[in-house]
């Protein structure tokens, strides 16, 4: 078996239909700084197997919704596990 940076770095495995987990945390993040209702939010998108998990802070219920809709038309994303919490470190504009 395989490290899976070994896999990740695979000519065969680059070839699949879908984003590496890096490349897809990439997209993600790409996507949601995209969206001016969620510019004073601080996201961290993790990727595992094509399952990304949104952590960190949002302003309102609505863009923590966002987000999550957002990060799920993204190419390649399976699932989205939203842990983000509103309040604390994003500032109302």
């Amino acid at each position: 078996m395989r490290a899976m940076n070994e896999v990740d770095s695979s000519p065969e495995y680059k070839s699949k239909p879908y984003p590496v987990d890096a490349d897809l945390e990439s997209d993600v993040r790409r996507a949601l700084s995209t969206s001016k209702a969620l510019k004073s939010a601080v996201i961290t998108p993790v990727s595992l197997h094509r399952e990304i998990t949104l952590s960190g802070t949002v302003v309102d219920e609505s863009s923590r919704e966002l987000a999550e809709e957002i990060t799920s038309q993204v190419s390649g994303v399976v699932a989205v596990h939203n842990n983000l919490t509103i309040g604390g470190g994003a500032n109302p504009q």
